[in-house]
């Protein structure tokens, strides 16, 4: 046998063994371990590569088709000689006469005729090697591509969703002056043994790999001063040669178990039928829509859909909605932590994995009506809703305050937001402010604390420093005074001005320029301490490994009443106390600067 492999042949075995059955070269003993060890989320289902192994220059081309179980457990065993690539009829097939192309890929089998079918397209055109997934496995959970810029294609299951459920780099240049590549098709585990399962088929390896080792004291030892030698050995044919002039050199052809019986992991035959708390034996739909029964969940079950854009998240009753394609509707808040969801509903809308993940945050009713009367009915989304109107209640008495000085900004330029177009859009449908209805789990960790006062700052921040600025200085104070001062501290003189003009007995604001030659920046009122302290926060937010990092985070905690030792099991509850205290003083604020 020369030192290259059989373009797509069967390979003939001949010779024979010198060698132990569990015998593998160096440069080849990864064969020799199990095809998966499961340390991934991913399976390769197909492989071409030029890249060396280590120092070890050579050549990897692996297949995994689908093989009846029986078979398959013959084929690792066996050493009689199977196809190990896939096969079809072209690139450019000659049609002659009155024959018709047949389409088709396959793997060649035991038997004469015998065919198994790939998980994976390939074929070679050019020096080029292509390979792509099987249509099929696609076409069967709905797989939608998306290109990356490194030229992977991701697939993605968008009905559950899932993203990335195939990966897939489908061209390797194997021209001698090509850089080492590698081509490969990815999926994910679960997709892999859910469609073996489908198909009630083993999956088995078909592999090719040679390597040109400097060195390999086992390969000399196996060839017994031969030149070259074929060893017949269960699963799989070696090839061992000393080619003159030339280091050692070995190939392998064989088969690898990758998964001998896959299980529905992803694909459900009909609704779970699953037991509620707070109701006897299994909930079906039937049940439900019969009984009008609700089940209770802990809101984290809305976690899994905050960081994804496809999601509609509804945080004032704790819905959610998937691009059209399914929702989570008819439901309601109870207590800080949960949701009471209508189980007819639920199993009508969603897919049936969608149905266990709710259920896998399912509580006894008992526990959520407890949960109301620990900590109240207010919820992070009644919250965040209040939050958001004080901040539109300020920047619409701004609005207010510019008009009243003739100046001519309006309610977005000194604020960003409208807020007409917040009712009309309602909070939770603009994106920086729908993450104050992030869930606030009462486990949060001070890190989650810290980031929710960045996002509480980036709304404050939103804030812009030109109008405030050009108020004051309509209300007298110059604008020397006032060029260096950012949006906050011109927000916060503005209250100073208010509360000299408003103590003088003046009116506000036709009369404040009577009291600016009074204005003293140093003095801090009240009413600005948890927006100056929220600030600080921000800051902190940043620099969690300074020294004196635990002194300065107490001491703008000690602003809102927080004490950060009685937190040592979450900062939930502190989350809720900085938007009950902002959203306090921004009204405070609001009235401040209102009309008299």
């Amino acid at each position: 046998m020369n030192d290259s492999k059989t373009d797509g042949a069967i390979p003939q075995f001949r010779g024979r063994s010198h060698v132990a059955d569990t015998f593998w070269p160096e440069a080849l003993v990864h064969w020799g371990r199990p095809y998966d060890v499961g340390g991934s989320d991913y399976v390769v289902i197909g492989e071409y590569s030029t890249m060396p192994l280590g120092d070890v220059v050579g050549t990897r081309v692996v297949s995994v088709a689908l093989v009846p179980p029986v078979r398959a457990a013959e084929l690792v065993v066996v050493s009689e000689g199977t196809g190990w690539k896939v096969e079809s009829h072209g690139p450019r097939p000659v049609v002659d006469g009155e024959r018709v192309h047949k389409s088709g890929f396959w793997i060649d089998g035991l038997e004469h005729g015998e065919r198994y079918e790939p998980l994976i397209n390939s074929w070679s055109a050019d020096n080029h090697e292509v390979i792509l997934p099987s249509n099929d496995l696609l076409m069967v959970y709905g797989l939608v591509p998306r290109y990356l810029a490194d030229g992977t294609v991701s697939w993605d299951d968008r009905y559950r969703p899932v993203y990335d459920v195939v990966r897939c780099r489908s061209v390797v240049n194997t021209s001698m002056d090509a850089p080492k590549g590698r081509a490969f098709v990815e999926i994910r585990r679960e997709y892999f043994s859910d469609y073996c399962s489908l198909k009630g088929c083993s999956a088995v390896a078909f592999y090719y790999e040679e390597r040109r080792p400097e060195h390999d004291a086992s390969i000399l030892s196996a060839l017994h001063g031969s030149r070259a030698e074929d060893f017949q050995l269960p699963g799989r044919l070696l090839n061992l040669q000393l080619p003159p002039g030339r280091s050692v050199y070995c190939q392998a052809w064989g088969r690898a178990m990758v998964l001998a019986k896959g299980r529905r992991q992803v694909s459900e035959e009909a609704k779970p039928e699953l037991a509620w708390p707070g109701h006897e034996g299994q909930m079906t739909y039937e049940r439900a829509a019969r009984e009008w029964l609700y089940g209770y969940v802990a809101d984290k079950v809305l976690l899994k859909y905050q960081s994804n854009s496809a999601f509609t998240i509804y945080p004032e009753s704790g819905g959610v909605a998937y691009s059209g394609q399914w929702s989570v509707g008819y439901t309601n808040r109870i207590g800080r932590n949960f949701i009471r969801v209508e189980l007819k509903k639920l199993y009508e809308g969603c897919p049936p994995g969608v149905v266990a993940e709710w259920h896998s945050h399912a509580v006894d009713p008992s526990v959520a009506e407890a949960d109301k009367a620990r900590y109240g009915d207010t919820n992070i989304s009644n919250r965040a809703r209040s939050f958001v109107e004080s901040f539109l209640r300020l920047t619409k008495v701004l609005f207010w305050l510019s008009d009243r000085l003739g100046l001519a900004f309006t309610q977005e330029e000194i604020g960003v937001y409208s807020s007409s177009d917040i009712e009309y859009r309602g909070w939770w449908g603009v994106p920086d402010l729908a993450v104050h209805g992030n869930v606030a789990l009462l486990e949060s960790s001070q890190a989650d604390f810290l980031r929710r006062c960045v996002l509480l700052q980036k709304l404050m921040e939103a804030l812009k420093p030109a109008p405030l600025r050009n108020m004051l200085n309509a209300l007298g104070l110059p604008r020397d005074k006032t060029n260096e001062l950012g949006s906050l501290k011109l927000l916060g003189a503005l209250c100073q001005v208010a509360t000299l003009t408003r103590e003088g007995g003046y009116h506000w604001p036709e009369e404040s320029s009577v009291v600016a030659s009074a204005w003293d920046s140093r003095v801090l009122l009240q009413r600005m301490t948890s927006v100056f302290a929220l600030g600080q926060l921000r800051s902190l937010e940043s620099h969690r490994t300074d020294t004196d990092f635990d002194d300065k985070f107490a001491k703008q905690c000690a602003v809102f009443g927080i004490d950060p030792a009685g937190h040592m099991n979450g900062w939930g509850l502190a989350v809720d106390t900085v938007y009950e205290r902002l959203t306090a003083d921004l009204n405070g604020i609001s009235d401040l600067l209102s009309s008299d």
